[in-house]
């Protein structure tokens, strides 16, 4: 099997970081006029980074990072933490079902960590009492 060569493969990340940088947009529910103007990027440059044909240079994904709350391991290199699959579980929740899931998560901390002094840990709050779904 042929090894690609570096132009191919910087071909096909360029066109999976367009792919993620679509979901990204579409999840924050905004057409591609606006999510440009919330970045601060012209459609046309948009355009060219969709079709794989341009590059973010590192103090616009930074940028882009930070303004849409995504991690740069996710725009470069497509890995995701459970900490980034958390998130977006609780903010794709109302307050009601966000609280609680909260909740349920300080009572697994608690309990899978039953053999360690946990009086450390910063406002974990009255979870005696969780609520059934």
């Amino acid at each position: 099997m042929a090894r690609k060569s570096l132009d191919e493969d910087m071909v096909q990340r360029k066109l999976e970081i367009s792919e993620r940088l679509e979901l990204i947009r579409k999840k924050m529910n905004m057409n591609k006029t606006s999510f440009c103007e919330f970045l601060g990027i012209s459609t046309q440059y948009y355009s060219t980074l969709c079709k794989g044909e341009n590059f973010l240079g590192l103090d616009k994904l930074i940028n882009f990072a930070i303004k849409t709350d995504t991690s740069l391991d996710y725009l470069i290199l497509g890995k995701t933490s459970s900490n980034d699959e958390i998130n977006y579980i609780l903010n794709n929740l109302s307050s009601n079902e966000s609280a609680e899931m909260v909740r349920i998560m300080k009572a697994m901390y608690i309990l899978l960590n039953k053999d360690q002094n946990i009086n450390n840990i910063d406002n974990l709050g009255n979870i005696t009492q969780l609520s059934s779904f």
